[in-house]
């Protein structure tokens, strides 16, 4: 049985065309059609639909929505209670309402859009713990009118029919097909798939997170429970935890079971009643939150892989913490899972649900997976992307749809039994998957249900075990065909002539180049050297690259670079971070670690023997640094700096290359390591071309000066200040951007500007590096009032002066090595004595050759671009790691390396 050619009018921008047709294949697929766009006159009047911003004559017209163009343009969120019931169509609830002679009175192309491309997701930051989007931020929370266990895509897939129908009569087309036709019997169906009758589709599955509850681990586990039941007085924990392990000693010890090895119960029951399932395996552990018995769990998969083979049940992979990050990853487990269970691997479901529609779903069409079924809110039952039936992804970044069948996750124990989320007794959670359940039979679609098998023990069931099987046998007499997921999706792959992918030829695999993870517990995750040059330059180069950094958000951006999140903590307590990045790096078994930070050198010794290559990153003069902080005691920053100069160099030295900034680092260092890079902080110049100034900023008639920085007496801040207040006011602005590193010094600028200083300097707080061109650009002058160190007096040439010649400006500059030097060979701007009087004067000669300004600000960044910019050097950091990677045989993977378990 074929698809239906339906000429379709799609009068949409090109910027959405791809969208909206793919919006109306997956919706007329549900029909039987195939969407066949049409353009000229003649075609047009044949067509059997449009999408259009005015009614086509003749043609049923779905309104296109200006106001749903600029929100996808914009890439902007709904707002709340975007969604209402539509007038005279009682089944229906949409977005973008318009009026006109249109055949359904709103946008229903741009209000499945939203839905079926989890446009909630991609325009919400907000994540829970597991890094999910979470359900009160989403598009069911915040729109009353959508009920997510009644997917609003299906009642328009009904609205299309009725609409459909007649005007395929007028122009001679075949009717659309019955909903749920792809499950009905055909000439050429598979004789083990459905047989005539079946209204719609259920996938069986269960995810193993455990395979075995009573090992020495699990009892110390249920000690400890106890313990803290006894704690807070919580007499019904304590019976519980005291009568699991009653329970052990009676029924299971003596039989040498336990309740979370329930294969017997499931496959069982299953084969009662003549249906198969899918099994979700974890290849391998790699974070805490993979499992909490990851050797019981490696000595009993063989075992279970050999159960399921036996009774011949598909088995899929359950995604680890790091399958979500990369896609070397997901392919070694993919084999790694193949080669164990002997069988061809498909589908995937992550555990946790930790799966992101615009960043996990196209990694999984890269590593050859058929099928996913991991969508859904673990807070909530329903149907997460408004629609009870297969289909395929879109993917945003490529605009053009995924070829991975996204198998809608329905209902799930979990989200029904415990108590965070539902905490549903028995008897309710029947009634609430049933309501949810009972959709399928409508919508002539299919979907997934997930039991784990520790919920088939009748003592941690707690009646779970019988609501499945009432549920499987209420369904069957409801003709629901219930099947593994791969079986559900090949039957759909082939109704729809959607081809499915290739077998993965994971054995294959390219050699990878080197995981690299850059730690830093000080730095932004938008930090400029290490972010947006290092680990951006590394990954084009083919490296595999993590930035671990406070504040990151968990995800891997377009660039390749994986995002891998620490605490944000106070300078006071950054030694606890101390475990979360052991744990981090054991999950990422990198072959180099890149640390940043000079408090972290005493993680060397611990990741000496874990880690195969080490590297320091002296961003600054350390021990000089130290001589210089506020927070540290007059008295006691010589010895202080000292001291830190001896530990630097002793921990350093363990390193196996270090990367410097200026030259004059290297004294600093002893002997070791012998690998060694100079990477000035020079800036990307691509950033600062064609930027947009900030308007309110550029439109000051005054001589605009500015500041971006740390703000600190040492960089000028005051002396900055003091040279406003002497100006006219008409004369000047200076605008600060930046942190304070002293309360202070916070306390008293605030103070200078409330008191009348206010109107020529403005604070602009901390400037990310993404918006700093436009700031720069708006100003006319970069001024770098730096006091000379008493003690120290290396040549240094500040990130924000090279930024500020890269972006055009003219430079006021302290006569201090390297600066001065600069300004005066380049001509680009004036070099003046440090303090109040010299910068003053520096000002008034500015003001004075105001009309010079511009040519300055070419002849700097001339000399940014021939001498002083990161793509003359990036190539230096990649030959640095070419060369501490030279033999470094990158490991195996996890499954390799660890023995053969036994059952």
């Amino acid at each position: 049985m074929s698809l239906i050619p339906l000429p379709v009018v799609i009068d949409a921008p090109p910027s959405f065309t791809a969208c909206a047709t793919w919006v109306l294949d997956t919706l007329l697929g549900q029909l039987g059609y195939r969407t066949m766009p049409v353009s000229s006159g003649v075609e047009r009047d044949r067509a059997g639909l449009a999408y259009a911003a005015s009614p086509v004559a003749g043609v049923p017209t779905i309104p296109l929505s200006a106001a749903a163009l600029e929100l996808v343009g914009r890439r902007q969120g709904l707002p709340a209670n975007s969604f209402a019931a539509v007038p005279g169509m009682s089944e229906l609830v949409g977005a973008f309402p318009m009026g006109g002679d249109f055949c359904v009175p709103f946008d229903l192309v741009a209000s499945s859009f939203v839905l079926l491309a989890c446009w909630d997701e991609f325009t919400t930051a907000k994540r829970d713990r597991f890094g999910r989007l979470p359900y009160d931020a989403s598009i069911f929370a915040s729109n009353s009118a959508l009920d997510i266990t009644r997917p609003a895509v299906d009642e328009y897939v009904h609205a299309l029919r009725g609409i459909v129908v007649r005007r395929a009569a007028e122009i001679g087309v075949a009717p659309p097909r019955p909903i749920g036709w792809m499950w009905r019997a055909s000439d050429d169906c598979d004789p083990s798939g459905p047989t005539e009758g079946y209204a719609c589709a259920l996938a069986l599955t269960h995810d193993l997170d455990n395979l075995w509850r009573w090992t020495p681990r699990g009892f110390a586990a249920a000690g400890y429970r106890s313990a803290r039941a006894v704690r807070r007085g919580d007499r019904r924990a304590l019976r519980k935890e005291l009568g699991d392990v009653a329970d052990w000693a009676v029924r299971h010890l003596p039989r040498r079971s336990d309740p979370y090895w329930t294969f017997p119960q499931i496959l069982g029951g299953e084969d009662a009643r003549g249906v198969g399932s899918t099994f979700f395996v974890i290849a391998r552990h790699t974070h805490p939150r993979d499992g909490n018995q990851p050797s019981a769990y490696r000595r009993l998969a063989p075992r279970a892989l050999a159960t399921l083979a036996r009774h011949q049940r598909e088995v899929g992979l359950h995604g680890n913490d790091a399958d979500r990050l990369s896609v070397v990853d997901l392919r070694q487990d993919l084999e790694s899972l193949q080669r164990a269970s002997g069988a061809s691997v498909r589908g995937m479901r992550y555990h946790y649900l930790r799966c992101l529609y615009h960043e996990t779903l196209p990694m999984l069409e890269e590593a050859g997976f058929d099928y996913d079924t991991s969508l859904a809110f673990a807070e909530h039952e329903g149907y997460r992307c408004g629609c009870s039936f297969p289909y395929r992804p879109y993917d945003l970044a490529r605009d053009r749809a995924l070829n991975l069948v996204e198998l809608p996750l329905a209902v799930m124990d979990g989200t029904l039994q415990q108590a965070h989320y539902r905490g549903l007794a028995a008897s309710e959670a029947e009634a609430a998957a049933g309501v949810v359940l009972d959709r399928l039979p409508d919508s002539g679609g299919a979907a997934s249900i997930l039991w784990h098998n520790n919920r088939f023990d009748r003592r941690v069931a707690m009646g779970y075990d019988d609501v499945y099987w009432r549920l499987l046998d209420r369904l069957r007499e409801l003709a629901v065909w219930m099947a593994p997921a791969e079986e559900i999706v090949t039957r759909w792959r082939r109704e729809m002539e959607v081809p499915a992918p290739g077998p993965a030829v994971v054995a294959q695999l390219p050699a990878r180049r080197p995981r690299v993870v850059h730690v830093s517990v000080v730095h932004k995750p938008d930090d400029p050297r290490i972010y947006e040059r290092e680990c951006r330059a590394l990954a084009a180069a083919g490296y595999e690259v993590a930035y671990m950094a406070p504040g990151s958000e968990r995800k891997l951006d377009e660039f390749g670079v994986a995002h891998i999140p620490l605490p944000s903590r106070g300078r006071k307590t950054r030694f606890l971070d101390t475990r979360e990045i052991l744990c981090e790096l054991h999950a990422l078994r990198p072959e180099v670690v890149h640390i940043h930070d000079p408090e972290l050198l005493t993680l060397f010794p611990v990741l000496r023997s874990r880690v195969p290559r080490l590297v320091y990153d002296m961003h600054e003069y350390v021990p000089e640094s130290v001589a210089n902080k506020p927070y540290i005691p007059a008295a006691l920053r010589p010895l202080a700096s000292r001291a830190t100069a001896i530990v630097q160099r002793s921990l350093a030295g363990t390193a196996d290359g270090v990367v410097l900034v200026t030259d004059a680092q290297i004294s600093a260092l002893g002997r070791s390591p012998a690998l060694r890079a100079v990477l000035p902080n020079h800036p990307d110049l691509a950033r600062f071309e064609g930027a947009t100034p900030v308007a309110e900023l550029a439109a000051d008639p005054r001589l605009r000066l500015i500041y971006v920085g740390s703000l600190s007496r040492a960089r000028g801040c005051t002396v900055m200040l003091d040279v406003m207040e002497r100006l006219a006011r008409d004369e000047a602005v200076l605008y600060l951007g930046g942190t304070f590193n002293e309360r202070a010094l916070e306390v008293e600028t605030k103070a200078r500007l409330a008191a009348g200083l206010g109107d020529r300097v403005k604070l602009l707080g901390r400037i990310p590096p993404e918006t700093l061109p436009s700031f720069l650009a708006a100003a006319e002058v970069v001024w770098v009032p730096s006091l000379p160190d008493r003690q120290y007096g290396h040549p240094t040439l500040p990130t924000k002066l090279l930024e500020g010649l890269a972006m055009g400006l003219a430079a006021l500059v302290s006569d201090m090595p390297g600066r001065g030097e600069l300004v005066r060979k380049e001509r680009c701007g004036v070099v003046v004595s440090p303090g109040v009087d010299g910068h003053l004067e520096g000002v008034r000669r500015l003001l004075d050759e105001r009309h010079a300004l511009a040519s300055m600000g070419a002849r700097g960044r001339a000399a940014v671009e021939r001498d002083y910019s990161w793509g003359a050097i990036a190539g230096d950091l990649v030959d640095f790691y070419d060369a501490l990677c030279a033999g470094l045989a990158v490991r195996p993977t996890a499954s390799q390396q660890e023995e053969a378990p036994t059952t």
